[in-house]
């Protein structure tokens, strides 16, 4: 009782002090990383977002009218009789045209549960609507398993989409008709929300997660023209362009390899654009345990030193990348991902040298009130004007008090994630690519 009693009024000096006894620059210093890192991101979403929703703004070029066939390379390894909800959700499509869904089961040698499940799907299910089942027996990782599917697509539209995620009746539809009225846009990634979002804390912190970080942020960053990626569990792609390219590129990372790939390619063809499918959604599930989801995190995280650092080095280059994508690529890749968990560690190192424990407290709680304020008007902004499932986001809203402690826990993990992939290479050592593929890698 005495130390809350302690740590309350360490507060309240704190804070008074900085109210009333600091000038502006003063205070501006204080939260100067917040101001350089993050508050930029929150004053576009709301500036952006505000224009697009509220007054019609940036609105893409959409056609219904035209229904090109579609595939759907479902890649599965792991998911047992799940594979089933993927599969059922394209089979039930709105969609008017033809969709040839291909499954391809990763090892199913030893995947057989996976296999016996999509098998019995396989034909003529209806009008409309082709199920194929690939076995490959010996596993080779997901690139392969997109590339094997890709071989036997007919569709002129061909996405690539995770055997644990199930999507929205309305999904093909709305994806197919951005491509349809923009022949320029080559690609696109589909929005995905967490599916068991309800299930614990965990899964509601990644469900307020994918909301900021896909839902909104990639909406921004269409926007400015500078999406950064196309999500490995949901993407869209042309057929004629994955030819043009040969496919996906073996090891790990391969959603964030093709569209480096794709960016480069546009030193060609500048005028082909990536774009970002917002109501085509897709659910997945997210680990449900703390280690699963920080595991998950560091397999990410260091795939974004081996891409950025090892095997795409070049995409720095201005005569490649432009000085828009350059910009953005140095304040996200190397500023944000990799700098600002450095800067955060340094700066708690430093508070813990310099300062009593009431004070350092009293500072990390300033930090933590600016990042609540932060996560929490992007949040109410998302349920009241963007959100699609209002019933769902409510029940997120009491959670968000413990979203910047979630936060500060991934930048943490991630700058482990970076230190371990520096070191020792760590995505030829990832379990989600077999090892016989990793040692191939030249990177």
């Amino acid at each position: 009782m005495e130390f809350l009693t302690g740590y309350f009024h360490a507060v309240y000096v704190y804070f008074y002090n900085i109210l009333f006894n600091t000038t502006w620059l003063e205070k501006i210093v204080l939260v100067l990383p917040y101001l350089l890192f993050e508050f930029p991101f929150l004053v576009a979403t709301l500036v952006l977002l505000t224009l697009k929703y509220r007054f019609g703004f940036f609105q893409k070029k959409r056609d219904f009218s035209l229904t090109p066939d579609v595939s759907v390379i479902v890649t599965a390894y792991n998911e047992g009789k799940d594979v089933s909800l993927s599969i059922v959700s394209l089979l039930e499509q709105n969609y008017r045209g033809n969709i040839e869904i291909i499954v391809v089961v990763d090892g199913a040698k030893i995947n057989r549960e996976t296999y016996i499940e999509a098998k019995k799907f396989e034909g003529n299910i209806r009008k409309n609507r082709t199920v194929k089942v690939i076995p490959k027996w010996e596993r080779g990782g997901r690139a392969s398993s997109l590339n094997l599917g890709e071989k036997e697509a007919t569709g002129e539209i061909i996405m690539a989409v995770d055997g644990d995620t199930s999507f929205d009746i309305d999904m093909v539809s709305n994806a197919v008709s951005y491509m349809v009225a923009d022949k320029q846009l080559v690609a696109m990634s589909g929005n995905l929300r967490i599916r068991n979002w309800n299930r614990n804390l965990v899964t509601r912190m990644q469900a307020i997660e994918y909301i900021l970080s896909i839902y909104l942020s990639k909406q921004v960053l269409e926007i400015l023209g500078t999406l950064n990626n196309i999500s490995g569990a949901f993407g869209i792609f042309r057929k004629q362009l994955l030819d043009s390219i040969n496919g996906w590129d073996a090891g790990t990372a391969e959603d964030l390899d093709i569209t480096l790939r794709i960016k480069k390619y546009r030193s060609i063809y500048p005028r082909i654009k990536l774009g970002f499918a917002e109501d085509a959604i897709g659910l997945t599930d997210g680990p449900d345990t703390w280690k699963g989801l920080l595991k998950q995190r560091q397999r990410w995280d260091g795939d974004l030193v081996y891409m950025f650092f090892r095997k795409h080095r070049n995409i720095f280059n201005f005569s490649i990348s432009g000085i828009k994508e350059i910009f953005y690529l140095f304040y996200t890749s190397i500023i944000q991902q990799f700098l600002l968990p450095v800067v955060i560690l340094v700066y708690y190192i430093y508070l813990f040298l310099h300062f009593d424990n009431l004070s350092v407290m009293a500072i990390v709680t300033l930090i933590y009130v600016v990042y609540l304020i932060h996560t929490g008007v992007l949040f109410l902004f998302f349920v009241f004007f963007v959100s699609e499932r209002k019933n769902w986001d409510i029940k997120l809203i009491p959670f968000i008090p413990l979203f910047p402690v979630y936060g500060f826990i991934l930048k943490m993990n991630s700058l482990y994630a970076y230190t371990d992939e520096v070191l020792f290479k760590q995505h030829k050592l990832s379990s989600y690519v077999p090892p016989w593929v990793s040692r191939k890698s030249k990177f």
